[in-house]
């Protein structure tokens, strides 16, 4: 972020794809769940480049998701406000883990 910031030459814009925001869903999905430490990263980023464009994507209706672990999910892209999502319905791909 720092080299980005300090460079007018490279775009200020990141996909960062965290597949969900309920900590017990991306443990199951076998993925980091530290979703404070997602949150001061993504205010730090934004602090020391007002214009960084943030983007992500998520896996919807995840097996064994809850309707309260769906609104973790939406309460977080409220809260965070994304420049752009993309949600994705889960389907099973052989070979994967999650």
């Amino acid at each position: 972020i720092d080299v980005m910031a300090a460079h007018r030459q490279v775009l200020p814009y990141l996909d960062i794809p965290l597949q969900h925001a309920d900590p017990r869903v991306l443990r199951s999905m076998r993925r980091p769940a530290n979703m404070e430490w997602v949150h001061k990263t993504l205010e730090k980023m934004r602090g020391k480049m007002e214009d960084l464009a943030l983007r992500t994507t998520f896996i919807v209706g995840y097996p064994g998701e809850t309707e309260e672990e769906f609104q973790t999910l939406l309460d977080f892209l409220a809260e965070v406000r994304f420049d752009r999502v993309g949600a994705f319905q889960f389907s099973f791909e052989p070979g994967t883990t999650s």
